[in-house]
């Protein structure tokens, strides 16, 4: 049975940006939500309506491993 909602993220490792691919749109939009390895979340994006593909900027996040 196929998964209801999938998603990718590239490149990864990441520096600057990743683009995250979903396997269906989101018709009422989202939020995408990032937590650091100690569970503190660090960042919070608005994904628009119709998305299947959002880039979302890395940069500013310190080197480590992060959770969506």
């Amino acid at each position: 049975e196929a998964p209801l909602f999938a998603f990718g993220i590239f490149p990864n490792p990441a520096f600057d940006m990743a683009q995250i691919r979903l396997n269906k749109n989101l018709s009422n939009g989202g939020t995408l939500r990032v937590w650091d390895a100690t569970g503190r979340l660090v960042k919070t994006s608005t994904l628009p309506a119709g998305a299947e593909i959002f880039t979302v900027e890395c940069g500013d996040l310190n080197a480590g491993m992060f959770v969506l």
